[in-house]
């Protein structure tokens, strides 16, 4: 596994340790801060809870987050921008209202298509301290024009021009297609981004490489962690990367999210 350091500060590489039993907690310390993951699926989606597959929430309300999963409606040429922000942040503008979230303490995070919507937010909004992005994607051009080892190229073009996606080819949608694709506005990011991807992801790790690449060179806070062999999706992972990765992950969020922790579910005030 390569790991490139946050460009703005060394961070060591956590050990890769067997993973412990986890404890049941307190509800008040679930609320005590805030941790929203970033999987849009489609409202009427049967599989709307396969974000669980790849990110259990249990490894984070075990060390005190609480976990938000929005549904964010798709709508082709939209949602990957504007409206996809807003639909997260409406989110976690309830959650707070609701007082399960401490507005001080927000972390966002995704897989794949929420991996990809990870950075719209970001770019709108610096409120979340930390950021982990996961086998995503800051730009549909390349999407667009992915041609996997057996030379097909469908999956990226049908992405792109139905409904997760710009809504069109790229040449009819130029500017749909730099609207919804967060790269060309990175300069806005203030968040610390954590872009963890597999080597063999199907969904190629140059577009982790990229976003990191315009990360550093826009000095912002950003740290790129490279997975050798494995494909799209964590929880196929071999366990040591397996548990690399989730230690990795949960580090970079008690980072920025709770430098104090005073117990394995409190963060110092």
């Amino acid at each position: 596994m390569a790991f490139h350091p946050d460009s703005r500060h060394d961070t060591p590489s956590p050990d890769v340790a067997a993973c412990e039993s986890l404890e049941a907690v307190e509800r008040e310390w679930i609320v005590r801060f805030f941790f929203f993951s970033a999987m849009p699926m489609p409202t009427a989606s049967p599989d709307g809870m396969s974000a669980l597959r790849v990110a259990n929430p249990l490894l984070l309300t075990s060390r005190g987050y609480a976990v938000l999963l929005p549904d964010v409606p798709i709508e082709a040429g939209k949602t990957g921008g504007q409206d996809s922000a807003d639909a997260v942040l409406a989110a976690v503008d309830e959650a707070i209202r609701l007082r399960y979230a401490d507005p001080q303490r927000l972390g966002i995070t995704g897989h794949s298509y929420g991996g990809y919507a990870v950075y719209p937010a970001i770019v709108r909004t610096g409120r979340f301290r930390a950021a982990v992005v996961r086998s995503g994607f800051p730009d549909w051009i390349p999407v667009y024009l992915t041609m996997r080892t057996d030379g097909s190229s469908s999956w990226g073009i049908g992405n792109a021009e139905g409904a997760p996606g710009p809504g069109g080819t790229l040449w009819e949608r130029r500017d749909q297609f730099i609207e919804n694709s967060p790269l060309f506005f990175f300069d806005r990011i203030t968040t610390p981004v954590l872009i963890v991807h597999g080597t063999k992801d199907y969904l190629s790790d140059a577009n982790a490489k990229m976003a990191f690449v315009a990360l550093r060179r826009l000095g912002k806070g950003a740290a790129l962690a490279l997975y050798d062999g494995e494909g799209h999706s964590q929880s196929e992972y071999s366990v040591p990367n397996q548990q690399d990765d989730i230690q990795r992950d949960i580090a970079w969020l008690d980072r920025y999210l709770c430098p104090g922790r005073v117990s394995p579910t409190a963060c110092a005030p």
